[in-house]
């Protein structure tokens, strides 16, 4: 087992950084510290280093552009729904069946995540769509997209 070389402890400025105000984000997150953190590289610790490490240049380009949102609460959070009803999916009895589910969802997490009330939408537009005709086109199906 190798263990990688113990550093010398120095006092680190530990205040937070606000990444919006951020003028120099590489003052942000500190590299340094990270890669002479003592750890065996099979436990876990060194495999978590290691993945971080080898994540720097994206981390240093999220950090570049202070205004993205890290987390993903908002995504798990519309997925949840999902989750909690996935055993009503096996009774999809066709590839297309659960293609069409898996559509009409995306449709109302999609309204959902634009504000809407999603009966009314889906009312709205089960009503409206219908009398563009058979075969409408992109832009016409356009400005009925929740964003729009």
């Amino acid at each position: 087992m190798k263990l990688i070389k113990k550093p010398t402890i120095k006092k680190v400025n530990t205040t937070k950084c606000d990444l919006s105000n951020c003028k120099n984000y590489k003052n942000c997150f500190n590299w340094q510290i990270l890669s002479s953190c003592v750890a065996l590289p099979k436990s876990l610790l060194g495999k978590a280093i290691k993945y971080a490490l080898g994540q720097k240049e994206t981390i240093d380009k999220l950090l570049e552009y202070g205004p993205i949102y890290i987390s993903n609460n908002t995504c798990e959070q519309a997925v949840k729904s999902l989750v909690i009803d996935r055993k009503n999916f096996l009774f999809s009895t066709s590839v297309a069946g659960a293609d069409a589910s898996a559509s009409w969802l995306t449709l109302i997490e999609s309204v959902k995540a634009n504000g809407l009330d999603p009966q009314k939408y889906l009312t709205k537009i089960l009503t409206l769509v219908p009398q563009l005709g058979p075969f409408p086109t992109e832009s016409e199906l356009e400005t009925y997209l929740p964003w729009n």
